[in-house]
């Protein structure tokens, strides 16, 4: 079993129990969390409006549902053995971001043969820190992710590109890992 997921989120207690028995189930091709922003992150002092947050909850979860794209702050599980049929480590490796990205589009591939669906964990979702959202505003940081995945999917960026567009500095290639210049 191999779990994705971003280091500003934390994961329910026994979520490993739940992961484990719906990967159990051969047409279950990863899992994934519902997303949540973890409310105690948000200052009181900072003022921030939930409702946006609560917008953002939703739509993520209905992109994750029924698009099939949930992402790596969603806590991605899949069985070692469907990783390494869908290529392992070896390329995603060598991208210096949306590798979560080109998994779940690896296995929407899968599911649009019928092969499968990427199911929710039910109960408590995956928190993730607010800092982010409070940095830049809930809808100036979403509005840039879904750039990047148009920008990818539609017009032949590659993660390198994303990386300079999204960072503001080129990629350079350090001991066969992508790095920050």
């Amino acid at each position: 079993l191999l779990l994705f997921l971003h280091a500003d989120c934390k994961l329910p207690d026994g979520f490993d129990a739940k992961v484990r028995a719906l990967l159990a189930d051969s047409r279950t091709l990863a899992t994934a969390f519902k997303f949540a922003v973890d409310r105690a992150t948000i200052d009181p002092a900072v003022g921030a409006p939930v409702l946006p947050f609560s917008v953002m909850e939703r739509t993520v979860r209905w992109r994750s549902t029924w698009l099939q794209l949930p992402f790596g702050d969603q806590a991605l599980a899949i069985r070692r053995d469907r990783f390494a049929a869908l290529g392992g480590f070896d390329d995603l490796a060598e991208v210096p971001m949306l590798e979560d990205f080109l998994l779940v589009h690896r296995l929407r591939v899968l599911g649009v043969a019928g092969l499968g669906r990427i199911v929710e964990v039910p109960g408590e979702g995956a928190r993730c820190d607010a800092r982010r959202w409070l940095k830049a505003s809930v809808w100036r940081v979403n509005l840039t992710n879904q750039r990047v995945m148009l920008l990818f999917s539609y017009f032949g960026y590659t993660p390198a590109d994303i990386f300079q567009l999204y960072y503001g500095t080129k990629v350079h290639a350090a001991a066969g890992s992508a790095q920050r210049a």
